[in-house]
């Protein structure tokens, strides 16, 4: 019971996070054209509640990216989970991997005059990352409930000229910031071993004290070498 309200209490905090003009807080902002509807942001909360709680006591890992992509956690509230995932459209990883009440409700307005394909209209955004990472979880043969998923920043950093549909590399400071919050979700899951996706995922722990496992990230033709470096990670363990 403490843990839970300890998650309730995490994801209040995050609610409370004032974005600023190039950030955006998946839990508190809503974006008309963008967003579904004004509901969206509680939708993501609750997506992240279960998320957070189904793994309570059983997860052993904490992947942690950089930030929030608007392929990804923008819409479906979970760090490198992509809505099309939560809604049932992914042809390997099924939403009961993420939530138990699986399907999850979609965010993104269906009728958002930005998306570039029909598939988007029809089924939301798919993230490659978010693929690529619980492909190798399923491919390890791992429970899904014994990974949390998060970023050295939390929030959907993005590239003010270029709109919501756009990414950053958060800024040292967005970083600082984000340590916060990963430090309250560690104290959440004490017993999990930190991987971090990528170089400035690592080198951001480094800086803060927090010791992690390296895997190359899966954007930009890095996916088999991410596969391999996962796969050796779960050997070892074994």
């Amino acid at each position: 019971m403490e843990q839970l309200s300890n998650i309730k209490a995490f994801l209040k905090e995050l609610q409370t996070f004032e974005s600023r003009q190039d950030v955006f807080n998946p839990w508190k902002d809503y974006a008309n054209g963008y967003d579904i509807g004004p509901d969206a942001p509680e939708i993501r909360s609750r997506h992240l509640e279960e998320f957070l709680r189904l793994r309570l006591g059983r997860a052993k890992w904490m992947l942690v990216g950089e930030a929030v992509g608007y392929q990804g956690g923008r819409f479906s509230g979970v760090a490198l989970v992509s809505e099309r995932i939560l809604l049932g459209y992914h042809n390997r990883v099924h939403p009961s991997a993420i939530l138990a009440s699986s399907p999850g409700a979609r965010t993104s307005d269906p009728e958002c005059k930005y998306f570039k394909y029909r598939t988007q209209t029809l089924q939301g955004f798919n993230e490659p990352t978010a693929t690529i990472v619980w492909e190798a979880i399923m491919d390890q043969g791992i429970s899904p409930f014994e990974i949390v998923t998060w970023n050295t920043f939390p929030f959907h950093p993005f590239r003010q000229k270029s709109g919501f549909f756009s990414n950053r590399f958060p800024k040292e400071e967005e970083v600082k910031l984000g340590m916060n919050y990963l430090e309250q979700l560690i104290r959440i899951f004490p017993e999990t071993n930190i991987i971090a996706v990528g170089r400035t995922a690592e080198r951001a722990l480094h800086r803060h004290g927090i010791s992690s496992i390296h895997v190359p990230h899966p954007s930009n033709g890095g996916a088999n070498d991410f596969r391999e470096a996962f796969r050796s990670i779960f050997e070892k363990s074994d």
